[in-house]
């Protein structure tokens, strides 16, 4: 539930529900708010490069709130990703504290499950049950711990964005017309008149975003892209099966040779066999690679999976599905590997201006796991791709490196 708490003399919004929203559809979601929440639903915004923080809460009905949205103010006041809770300020005559759980991920979006006021084990709860999924750095403090960190904030983004009534509130006019009649009518009218201007001021600058957000998007489009990089990969679960097939049936010994690594691709599996003291050069199961060893190869065709690029989604929204998909998996993502930098084409010539870049834009993650059925989850990940299935420690104690390409909108 949204409430106004007051932090250095200026109020603030706590305790709103969250949600990305694509610029292009901001118009019609907002305006389906206004029927969701009620005429005095509250709504906050703050842009990013290709979506939109949205804030809203329902009607409160008597209640005033009002100020700047705090989630939003306070986004900047820590490298991204991170998690906190803070004590803030207690109801009028109220023995308890509350306190104020928020989190920040990338380009300083706020977590949707955050946001939240209630008691500290609360709050403590709701934290750990999203702290699990990445590497977190976790906030916390009192009242004035909370005012510095808003402070430090401010002093690098100085925008504070606004909370704001879906729709205004007219009763006051309506009994100021009762009132003054022609007083009140000029009024109306004048603000009518302004009301006007004001919005096609707003209609301009919207349709010039509009018009830059689709002109990125053009040109993005115009880049020649013949094949997806993740078409050129087996489908997840087809390379798991066949290469689980193979290791296992590898044997222990070979004419006194023994498999001491393997690696899976689409193509097949590469094998390295080490010399045992009985072993002779001329049993080698493959070419040699010096005396003691020798490298042999299993093939088979798996064909790419089709991809296009209407598989690819936001980096925010791929950052989560990841994180659901290693949760399901039980094992641990690095979130590092979701901030890789844009790939950008090189001038074929000096001088020469260079293309948009690619449309897509690949982040790799590495895991060790016990057995491959484990990552057969990330099959629901539509650009998600095997590269390369490393098996060590064979033939004791064996385990799998899994090597994990997917991609995101750039």
């Amino acid at each position: 539930m949204a409430t106004s708490i007051k932090l250095d003399a200026r109020k603030y919004v706590v305790g709103m529900n969250w949600e990305f929203v694509d610029p292009l559809e901001l118009g019609e979601r907002v305006k389906a708010l206004r029927t969701q929440l009620g005429p005095k639903g509250l709504i906050a915004l703050r842009k990013h490069r290709e979506s939109v923080s949205l804030g809203t809460a329902p009607d409160h009905g008597s209640q005033n709130i009002g100020g700047a949205s705090l989630a939003l103010a306070i986004a900047d006041c820590h490298e991204q990703p991170w998690m906190g809770i803070f004590e803030i300020p207690a109801l009028p005559g109220a023995l308890e504290s509350r306190y104020w759980y928020i989190a920040i991920s990338r380009e300083q979006s706020i977590v949707s499950s955050s946001d939240k006021v209630g008691t500290r084990e609360e709050m403590e709860a709701l934290r750990n049950e999203y702290m699990g999924l990445g590497e977190w750095q976790v906030l916390e403090g009192g009242i004035d711990d909370l005012k510095a960190r808003l402070r430090d904030a401010r002093a690098k983004h100085k925008t504070l964005y606004p909370v704001r009534q879906l729709k205004p509130d007219v009763a006051k006019w309506l009994l100021l017309l009762t009132v003054i009649v022609t007083l009140s009518a000029g009024c109306y009218l004048g603000f009518r008149y302004y009301e006007k201007i004001q919005e096609a001021k707003r209609l301009r600058l919207l349709a010039m975003e509009r018009a830059a957000l689709m002109a990125r998007r053009r040109a993005r489009e115009q880049t020649v892209i013949k094949t997806v990089p993740w078409s050129t990969y087996p489908r997840i679960d087809d390379l798991i099966f066949d290469c689980s097939k193979a290791v296992e049936a590898l044997p222990l010994d070979l004419n006194g040779w023994r498999p001491i690594g393997t690696g899976c691709t689409g193509t097949g599996m590469s094998v390295t066999w080490q010399r045992d003291d009985f072993g002779s050069v001329a049993n080698a199961p493959g070419p040699l690679s010096g005396g003691d060893k020798a490298n042999s190869h299993v093939g088979w065709v798996l064909k790419g999976e089709k991809g296009s690029l209407s598989d690819l989604i936001l980096p925010y929204e791929l950052t989560g599905m990841m994180y659901r998909m290693a949760q399901k998996a039980d094992v641990k993502l690095n979130a590092g590997a979701m901030n890789t930098q844009p790939v950008r084409h090189v001038p074929v010539k000096p001088g020469q201006k260079p293309p948009p870049p690619p449309p897509y834009l690949p982040h790799t993650f590495t895991f060790t796991v016990d057995s491959l059925e484990e990552m057969s989850v990330f099959s629901k990940v539509p650009t998600a791709r095997i590269t390369f299935i490393n098996v060590i420690g064979l033939p004791d104690k064996k385990e799998f490196m899994v090597h994990l390409t997917v991609w995101s909108k750039n």
